[in-house]
């Protein structure tokens, strides 16, 4: 595809309705010394279906007369970008050319939330616990090669029969593709949740600090920075959400993986990534995390803490037993390797 540097300015064509619309573009000073004239005007424009009343509204609203402050209430700004396709048949009656247009459309209003939220900044969706009536959470926690999602209800349960997964093979794929697989992936996850009438509840990732932290966490995190536009598919679930109706919020990543790995996947039968999506919706209802499991740093479960463990944060726990499943997953890893030399030796 290549670019053509024009300025574009679309303009009411004097027609009632505002059914048709004409295109100016202003022609580069090379065009005009060659005689093209200072604009060139296509009339007779129509635009495709989707997103059409929001292209519609927002133009009429720049094709009114008046500069005051009035007149300019309600605009928003629009791009316009022309692209040619390379290699179009001749033979092909359609014009090469085609016209992008961009502009910003407000989100549909949530009437009840049922999260708070900080509401500036980055943390705009950051959930400050529930603040209307809480009927449960759809949790997704993002991998590799997958989504991951879990259904709670208002206790903070697993509902049965309400996980799974999407898979995103998105390695190896161009650009176009991985935004078409990251877009069909977001658009099932917001449709499940306008089904059950659920909020979405997601992971907030610092990108740079966490390409840091991933590094050495083995090669799907790798996989994840490289191939993963992980950063993109928070985007497009946060824009589907928004054009949906949705309510999404966002919450504090540590240890939901553990907290997963732990307290549910073995009680419900999940896969690690399922039990982190449920870790992931109970946090944004403020509900328990303290450690159940015999991973447990206190030696089995239900044991009372003790006195000075009361005095900490519940994440002090879990990094110890985060510590000690990688002791004991790098000790698993040494005996397979010794078991497998030790039988090519005899062999």
């Amino acid at each position: 595809m290549t670019y053509a540097n024009i300025n574009v300015k679309v303009a009411e064509n004097e027609t009632p309705a505002f059914k048709e619309w004409c295109v100016h573009q202003r022609l580069p000073d090379a065009l005009r010394d060659e005689g093209a004239g200072r604009h060139l005007e296509i009339t007779g424009v129509e635009f495709p279906e989707f997103g059409r009343d929001a292209i519609h509204k927002a133009l009429q609203v720049h094709a009114a007369k008046g500069k005051g402050p009035e007149a300019r209430k309600g605009r928003v700004a629009i791009a316009y970008r022309f692209v040619r396709d390379e290699g179009w048949p001749r033979g092909n009656p359609l014009s090469a050319w085609r016209l992008f247009i961009t502009l910003e459309v407000p989100g549909t209003e949530i009437q009840q939330p049922v999260f708070a939220a900080w509401g500036k900044g980055r943390n705009a969706l950051m959930a400050q616990g529930v603040a209307g009536n809480f009927c449960g959470a759809l949790g997704v926690d993002l991998n590799a090669d997958h989504l991951a999602w879990a259904v709670i209800d208002r206790h903070g349960n697993l509902v049965k029969a309400k996980t799974g997964r999407i898979d995103l093979p998105l390695r190896g794929k161009t650009s176009g593709q991985r935004a078409a697989l990251i877009g069909d992936a977001s658009a099932a996850i917001v449709s499940m949740a306008a089904e059950l009438d659920l909020p979405i509840v997601i992971e907030s990732l610092d990108f740079a600090a966490g390409k840091r932290e991933l590094e050495g966490s083995g090669a799907g995190y790798a996989r994840m920075l490289s191939s993963l536009a992980y950063a993109a598919i928070q985007t497009m679930l946060r824009r589907r959400a928004a054009r949906a109706g949705v309510e999404l919020v966002e919450v504090n990543p540590a240890y939901t993986s553990v907290i997963g790995h732990v307290n549910y996947a073995r009680r419900y039968g999940l896969s690690v990534h399922c039990a982190a999506a449920v870790a992931t919706a109970r946090r944004a209802a403020g509900l328990s995390e303290r450690v159940n499991y015999v991973h447990g740093s206190r030696g089995r479960r239900n044991t009372l803490p003790t006195q000075s463990e009361c005095r900490r944060h519940v994440w002090r726990q879990w990094a110890r037993v985060r510590k000690g499943l990688l002791t004991c997953d790098s000790q698993n890893k040494g005996r397979h390797t010794a078991g497998a030399g030790k039988t090519d030796r005899i062999s």
